[in-house]
């Protein structure tokens, strides 16, 4: 799959996603597995700069999973790993 398509789907997904709803990283990652992870993360960012997207970090450590802690996107020096939809 091209990676603009790549993109387009993983835009659709985001927005579809249900409004001031948590999402983790890893399950938007998950859902998209042909977005690279770098992509992934450059497009979460852009969301996040644009005020689209709101990132939070998980605080509740006895949630932690491997595969959280390795979705997590650096955002002004937090670590975050969930995104809220406005």
């Amino acid at each position: 799959m091209k990676k603009l398509e790549s993109i387009k789907k993983l835009q659709n997904y985001i927005m579809q996603l249900e409004p001031s709803k948590r999402h983790f990283i890893s399950k938007i990652s998950e859902n998209n597995p042909n977005v690279p992870k770098k992509d992934l993360n450059q497009y979460i960012l852009h969301l996040a700069r644009k005020n689209t997207i709101v990132l939070y970090e998980l605080e509740d450590h006895l949630q932690m999973t491997q595969e959280i802690q390795d979705s997590a996107i650096d955002f002004g020096g937090v670590l975050n790993h969930i995104i809220y939809t406005k």
